[in-house]
């Protein structure tokens, strides 16, 4: 047991100092949404962790569940790539101990441009520029999926 006023420093510490390239962390399950609530620490942890961070429940996994990856696919940064790769990998490995052929899915989510541009710059379109990124974004995941043969849907 740690205690630490900042929950998700003490377990990143003990990530970096233990070496682990891993980390489950539970998720909790509301009844009356019917879905999986993230919580502060999980944020922190799935923003900050220095290994992937898989979150997982207390029950016991359905003969159809599905895998979601969380990945990057901006090009702001290289070491993305590589991430995104280890990421899809990984989870493609352990979902399969788990179930025999999993339903992997991949999201990203990226930044719209700011509605208060347009009033800023009136030769602006937020529109075209939502549309350009949205296809870079589309291009860039189908890219990734097919390294894996994940299928589309």
């Amino acid at each position: 047991v740690v205690w630490h006023n900042r929950p998700y420093e003490a377990i990143i510490r003990e990530v970096v100092s233990g070496g682990h390239d891993l980390l489950l962390k539970m998720a909790h399950q509301n009844d009356k949404f019917e879905s999986l609530i993230f919580t502060p620490l999980d944020w922190q942890l799935l923003r900050k962790c220095p290994c992937p961070v898989w979150m997982v429940k207390d029950k016991v996994w359905p003969e159809q569940g599905s895998v979601v990856v969380g990945v990057n696919l901006s090009n702001e940064e290289s070491y993305h790539d590589a991430l995104n790769l280890r990421l899809v990998s990984l989870t493609q490995d352990l979902a399969k101990r788990i179930v025999k052929d999993p339903a992997i899915h991949l999201v990203s989510a990226y930044p719209v441009a700011p509605i208060n541009i347009a009033i800023e710059l009136p030769d602006f379109d937020p529109n075209t520029y939502n549309n350009a990124l949205r296809g870079q974004h589309l291009i860039a995941m189908k890219e990734l999926r097919q390294q894996f043969s994940i299928g589309e849907e």
